[in-house]
């Protein structure tokens, strides 16, 4: 893929790289637009996410394998800010190609949202460019970054053209306890884990056991604190919470620390 020669810019000071243009894949002078969703070999169990509904488009990026922020600008408009480990990784193999399950909750919504809304940006006729800062304080800059420009991607609640986010209709009490039951019974005592894990937008997250224990409301067991097959990725019920989260175990630091990654 041949990289665009267009100069670096200048982001409330920071120099960011143009890395491309973010195009979708063309056939037949349209573009290759899928619904992967239809896919889903476990579809009665699971619900659509936000995004899920939607048609999605297929583009990749130049090879960056570096860590640090990332910008997608809409007509040169900072519309999203995100952080990786890999900026390849998590273009090319995250929001670049849908796969089924990504569009059931509990899986990965962020990838569909960017991929739905890059699509439609294209539907318009908007230019989308992709800029990127090499840093490895990357978490402590996207939340600046965030925090300042307030881009309108980074929303929780985006209007796309084909469906409209809106507030959820209120349950009745059968259906809270029915909820209830069902996450009880998939993740038992743990499943405020895989919660949290879910709410995680970042490639990679290190948290303390003593985080974690806050978020489950008790202490773990002294296997977990003892031994790394308790953090192994299968072979036990409460791997379950990371690996449905959309996480597999990376690094373990017995006694203090878990470190989880984005898996696509």
């Amino acid at each position: 893929m041949k990289v665009e020669n267009l100069k670096s810019k200048k982001i409330e000071g920071y120099n960011f790289k143009f890395i491309c243009k973010i195009t979708p894949e063309i056939c037949d002078c349209k573009v290759n637009e899928y619904s992967p969703q239809d896919d889903f070999s476990d579809l009665e169990k699971k619900k659509l996410n936000p995004y899920g509904r939607e048609k999605f488009c297929k583009f990749r990026i130049p090879k960056v394998k570096n860590s640090g922020v990332y910008c997608i600008l809409e007509n040169d408009q900072v519309v999203y800010i995100g952080e990786c480990l890999d900026l390849d990784h998590r273009f090319n193999s995250g929001y670049g190609v849908i796969s089924s399950r990504n569009c059931f909750e509990g899986f990965q919504t962020v990838n569909c949202k960017i991929n739905s809304l890059i699509l439609k940006s294209y539907r318009e006729n908007s230019d989308v460019k992709l800029y990127f800062f090499k840093s490895s304080n990357r978490k402590k800059l996207k939340r600046e970054l965030q925090k300042i420009l307030k881009p309108k991607w980074n929303e929780k609640n985006v209007v796309l053209s084909s469906c409209e986010i809106t507030e959820p209709l209120k349950e009745s009490t059968d259906q809270k306890i029915i909820k209830i039951k069902n996450k009880d019974s998939r993740y038992g005592k743990y499943r405020k884990m895989f919660t949290y894990l879910r709410n995680q937008d970042m490639e990679s997250i290190e948290v303390s056991l003593v985080k974690l224990e806050e978020v489950l409301g008790f202490k773990f067991p002294k296997s977990a604190y003892s031994y790394n097959a308790w953090w192994a990725n299968g072979g036990h019920p409460h791997s379950k919470t990371w690996l449905d989260a959309g996480y597999k175990v990376k690094v373990v630091s017995l006694g203090e620390s878990v470190c989880f990654y984005k898996t696509q």
